[in-house]
């Protein structure tokens, strides 16, 4: 996940809210980490049972201690977004929902405490990725096709595979155009 050590992205997916239930009682722990209702109040002191948000830097140590459970996505996982996608895969502003939908998902599918639900988020994440790149990749075969306003929407799992592919068909056609010329020799 980690690609540097000072890669600005991965410390802004940290920073992602996840919704938590928690399965013991932690009454000074939003003296270090900022915990919010659903509503967005801070909350002080947790009881058990007790619903909140907090970054995903945090979920991840305290879920595998057992202090918190991820029974719920983010409400930008919910079935009604994936629906979105369905007419139109490139309409709606994947990036808007989130710069890092597919990291994220991936990992709050692996904090899930429901199998069923973290096999559910990871299909939809994959054939969510599948259909939108899809379009992309077509429109990259098209001559003369302007792409700021695509790229403006995507990702940014997204804008890398992009990248690589147009990197892969400079690095094709320079092969091809040497290939040319040592033939010609």
């Amino acid at each position: 996940m980690i690609r540097t050590y000072f890669d600005v992205n991965d410390v802004l997916l940290d920073e992602q809210p996840v919704p938590v239930v928690f399965a013991t009682p932690c009454f000074s722990i939003a003296k270090d980490i900022v915990t919010r209702t659903a509503e967005g109040e801070r909350i002080q002191e947790i009881d058990r049972g007790a619903r909140a948000t907090m970054p995903m830097w945090a979920v991840a140590p305290l879920r595998k201690s057992g202090y918190v459970q991820v029974n719920t996505v983010p409400q930008e996982f919910q079935n009604v977004t994936f629906r979105e996608f369905k007419m139109d895969p490139l309409a709606p502003n994947l990036r808007a929902k989130s710069p890092f939908f597919y990291d994220h998902g991936v990992t709050i599918a692996a904090l899930l405490s429901g199998q069923h639900e973290r096999v559910r988020l990871r299909n939809q994440l994959t054939r969510l990725f599948q259909v939108r790149f899809y379009p992309i990749l077509n429109a990259t075969a098209k001559k003369g096709h302007d792409f700021q306003d695509l790229r403006d929407s995507l990702t940014d799992s997204e804008q890398r595979l992009l990248k690589a592919v147009w990197e892969s068909e400079v690095t094709e056609r320079q092969w091809a155009r040497s290939a040319q010329l040592a033939k010609h020799r």
